[in-house]
């Protein structure tokens, strides 16, 4: 407790709450004003009138950057109350908006703030707050508008540009000596029906007859044949899903395909 006492924060914080106390504020006055309590609500003061004091935006802004150095002779949630106490302070709003930030303090604060946050788990309680807070919830087209431009911007600022030569030398370098497994290069070095790894995909008409045989080829085989690669595809990824139609396609030639499907078999027969 005497280390508090005679810590130089927490006499300055004293002298500031007496000085503002000492001029009678009010309000109503032509003057900014903060409410600020005289204990500190992290170490249990009170929401009565005889615990708090106006203190202006700076003063306010002081006060808890003091409250914050003082806090570490205090251990517990008083501390922890303390910083994120202080860190509110650079919230910034309409009403805040002339506090003056210094970015040595506002450093340290984070550093601070940062410890505490490490490790620190939601609890239940807390994860059950939030999502009840946010069911039901609903984007304004406004809102929708917005995001979807921020993601069109982010993208086009975003294009992956072309490496540059001294970029690829570096990726040349890093892979120099790797090696890599024979069937890794069995993999890389053949294709379609030579690859003993590619897995047989089959792809059947509407009267399950099979019509193609693809080995590592799919998109080749549909694109050489005309067929509809990208449903397919998704008929292949749903486990042979057959294709049907909801409403008249573009190209009429889609309707002939109605009913076909394809299918991933586990390995290729060996007498193929």
């Amino acid at each position: 407790m005497n280390t508090l006492l005679n810590d130089r924060h927490f006499k300055g914080y004293n002298r500031l709450i007496d000085n503002a106390l000492s001029k009678n504020r009010s309000k109503k006055d032509d003057i900014y004003y903060e409410n600020h309590h005289i204990i500190p609500s992290a170490f249990g003061g009170k929401n009565e009138k005889s615990n708090m004091v106006l203190l202006t935006a700076k003063e306010h802004y002081i006060s808890h950057y003091l409250i914050s150095k003082f806090a570490t002779h205090i251990s517990g949630a008083g501390y922890h109350k303390a910083i994120r106490g202080f860190k509110m302070m650079h919230t910034i709003s309409s009403s805040h908006d002339t506090r003056f930030i210094n970015a040595c303090m506002y450093e340290k604060l984070k550093i601070k703030y940062a410890d505490i946050l490490t490790g620190r788990k939601l609890s239940d309680k807390t994860k059950e707050k939030i999502r009840q807070a946010n069911l039901g919830k609903t984007l304004s087209d406004e809102t929708k508008s917005k995001i979807s431009l921020g993601l069109k911007q982010y993208n086009e600022n975003n294009i992956r540009k072309p490496l540059s030569d001294e970029t690829k030398e570096k990726i040349r370098q890093a892979n120099l000596g790797k090696t890599y497994s024979d069937e890794v290069n069995a993999k890389k070095g053949l294709s379609g029906n030579k690859n003993p790894f590619a897995k047989l995909i089959l792809i059947y008409d509407n009267n399950d007859n099979i019509m193609f045989k693809c080995y590592g080829d799919f998109k080749k085989v549909c694109l050489d044949n005309e067929l509809p690669f990208v449903t397919l595809t998704k008929s292949k990824s749903k486990g042979g899903k057959k294709i049907y139609i909801n409403s008249k396609p573009k190209n009429e030639n889609f309707l002939k395909y109605v009913g076909w499907y394809s299918k991933t078999m586990n390995a290729k027969p060996e007498n193929d």
